[in-house]
């Protein structure tokens, strides 16, 4: 590429991707630099004709991949939002007693490019304020970890890892529910409900044999209709409504009989 000549000075948030050469001889000076402040990221290409780039990654090496990555690499890092985490820890919700509760993690540099180079550990704790702990292990570029199967309850996590100085972490919480025998098999199991009735001497018919069972129930020996009666006595007096009606009848009666002269 072309360059203007002259002076570069970088600064102090910035950093130099690529330096530009003269020939064979190198410079202090950047050809490509990055910068980024709080929200706002930049990169500055200090010369022009990107596209021979291109072309000399094909002629020395025979296809583009290089190029394209550093294109990529670019684009990525002004494009995605700068308050990204770069640590990110992910599990499962919903789980129930005995699944296993499994965590995925993911940290990034500072171009925004997983790496998994340092430890990750995780500290669980219960309701009851038991702690755990456990040490994350590398899958590609990323991390996983097993915790294995929890007591139904509330825990609460943290993870913390360190990367080039800089601390790192991240905490969340996640609920077991336990398992209730009823929510695990929804379908009715008529090889068991048969079972049952055999062992207990029963019947089991389906909803268009509802005759059988009334055969069978006819045919059960002892099966009689049976009534039963129980007598209570209880005194006139605990009656007070009846008591006042039949001293109104009575004084009725008296006052009919005087006013007849049956008296």
């Amino acid at each position: 590429s072309q360059v203007p000549f002259g002076q570069y000075e970088v600064g102090r948030s910035a950093s130099s991707l690529l330096l530009q050469r003269v020939g064979a001889v190198r410079t202090p000076y950047p050809l490509v630099t990055v910068v980024q402040q709080q929200e706002r990221r930049m990169a500055t290409v200090t010369g022009e004709g990107l596209w021979r780039w291109r072309l000399a990654d094909m002629q020395q090496n025979g296809d583009h991949q290089r190029f394209d990555r550093l294109v990529h690499k670019l684009v990525q890092f002004l494009a995605l939002k700068a308050n990204k985490e770069r640590f990110r820890v992910e599990h499962a919700t919903g789980l129930l007693a005995g699944d296993a509760v499994l965590f995925s993690a993911e940290l990034y540099n500072a171009s925004l490019e997983r790496v998994n180079d340092p430890e990750v550990e995780l500290r669980m704790k219960d309701e009851e304020g038991r702690e755990y702990t456990f040490a994350f292990s590398r899958a590609g570029d990323a991390y996983r970890l097993d915790a294995g199967r929890l007591p139904a309850g509330r825990y609460t996590w943290s993870a913390n890892t360190s990367f080039n100085g800089e601390a790192f972490k991240a905490s969340g919480e996640l609920v077991v529910r336990p398992v209730l025998a009823e929510q695990l098999t929804t379908v009715a199991d008529h090889g068991l409900l048969a079972d049952l009735a055999v062992r207990s001497g029963g019947l089991m018919v389906q909803p268009g044999e509802l005759d059988q069972l009334e055969a069978a129930l006819r045919a059960l020996p002892g099966l009689a209709a049976r009534s039963y009666a129980q007598a209570s006595y209880r005194d006139l007096i605990d009656l007070p409504w009846m008591f006042v009606l039949l001293l109104v009848l009575l004084t009725v009666e008296w006052v009919t009989r005087r006013r007849n002269g049956a008296y």
